[in-house]
């Protein structure tokens, strides 16, 4: 409508734009038309009344976060069209109101699908799952194949990758579980974060973040936030950038050589990861799922103690390595796992979800910062990790649950 209206006024200036539309309208939707008017008129109010037009945007994806698509739009939108459909004589008509309905429910379903995905609150599941079959039948019924869902960081084009991607973070959402069956290997002494007290999109007031930006605008995101499950957590989330958090403080772990660090992580998304231990004591080109620090990121100062690889291949599955050792092959997307890192002077062990994988010998640093994230020269191209319960203190065997001394 817009490029025959355009035509239109080019051709002739003095012509009308309100009545190239309604004869635009009147041509295409034959019957069901002035419900069809209806429906453009809510269309140019609600984007007049609600958006924001100094916000700055990205107009070919901006969808689910505008104001205009918020106070009531899609009940009214839905009871308009219901009309147009009523209103329909022919196949081909009913195919047009159909797209504009398939507009309709695709806002809906990006609101539900990143409401679930990031929100606190997860949307009703009944209604949930009645948008994504809605907008699979739509989809099949139009014979529309590409939706291009725009998430801020990535894009999700065929509409079935989209469909599958919406019921996917439902049962990850709605999966509760975290490491309940992992037992404490540390008893927290010195530090227990477990970012309750943490604002979503903030981070502790002890820690700094770092993310890398272009032309102003922030390639990823560090953040608290209550995503999938019940307890709050750090995400790191980037694409072909760097994020990372670190300590303000260079002292947070204990002044001695015997200490012990336990998290709990998790890997989402499309994962790709070169490890890049350069050395038996400084990587300063480089990052870490964790590691230690002296300074900021990029100082010389720096001592990755576990690492990502999957040989750089999207979506398989990803190798731990800590200093630079593989502890595990094969850790699967959307799955917890509790990891214990024990420095017995310049010895470290490592655990995995009780086990002991590895001990590496001969390793020494007098680094007491933390970090996690991506920073400098890290090989990977995205990232999107939820860490939990950081815990840094005294070591305790996950065997017998007692105290070393």
């Amino acid at each position: 409508m817009r490029n025959w209206v355009f035509a239109k006024l080019l051709w002739n200036p003095t012509l009308d734009a309100d009545d190239l539309i309604q004869d635009f309208i009147w041509g295409c939707y034959g019957s069901a038309a002035p419900a069809v008017l209806d429906y453009y008129c809510l269309l140019w109010d609600h984007c007049a009344r609600y958006t924001d037009f100094d916000r700055q945007r990205d107009w070919i994806h901006a969808i689910h976060d505008e104001a205009m698509f918020q106070h009531g739009f899609g009940e009214r939108a839905r009871a308009i069209l219901a009309r147009a459909e009523a209103a329909t004589d022919t196949e081909s008509i009913r195919r047009q109101v159909g797209l504009l309905k398939l507009g309709v429910v695709y806002v809906e379903a990006a609101q539900m699908f990143m409401q679930m995905r990031d929100g606190q609150t997860p949307p009703d599941s009944e209604r949930y799952d009645g948008i994504v079959s809605e907008l699979d039948g739509l989809c099949q019924s139009l014979d529309v194949h590409d939706l291009g869902f725009y998430d801020g960081s990535r894009t999700i084009g065929p509409a079935g990758d989209f469909l599958d991607e919406m019921r996917t973070v439902r049962e990850r959402r709605f999966d509760q579980r975290i490491l309940a069956a992992f037992k404490d290997a540390c008893d927290g002494a010195v530090l227990h974060e477990t970012f309750a007290n943490v604002a979503d999109g903030e981070i502790p007031a002890a820690w700094r973040r770092q993310v890398q930006e272009h032309n102003g605008r922030p390639c990823g995101l560090a953040q608290v936030s209550r995503h999938f499950v019940g307890t709050p957590t750090l995400h790191l989330r980037d694409q072909r950038s760097h994020v990372a958090v670190w300590s303000a403080s260079d002292e947070v772990l204990p002044a001695g050589n015997q200490w012990a660090v336990q998290f709990d992580f998790r890997l989402t998304g499309e994962l790709i990861y070169k490890a890049s231990d350069k050395g038996p004591y400084q990587a300063a080109d480089t990052g870490a799922a964790f590691g230690l620090k002296r300074g900021q990121p990029g100082s010389a100062d720096f001592l990755p103690l576990v690492q990502f690889d999957n040989g750089e291949a999207a979506g398989k599955p990803v190798t731990l390595l800590g200093l630079g050792q593989v502890l595990a092959t094969g850790l699967a997307a959307n799955q917890w796992h509790r990891l214990v890192i024990h420095r017995e002077g310049t010895t470290w062990h490592f655990y995995l979800n009780d086990e002991r994988k590895k001990t590496v010998v001969g390793r020494n640093t007098n680094l007491r910062g933390i970090a996690f994230g991506s920073f400098r020269n890290w090989p990977h191209v995205a990232q999107d990790i939820h860490y939990a319960n950081l815990k840094i203190g005294n070591f305790v065997d996950p065997e017998a649950n007692i105290p070393r001394p």
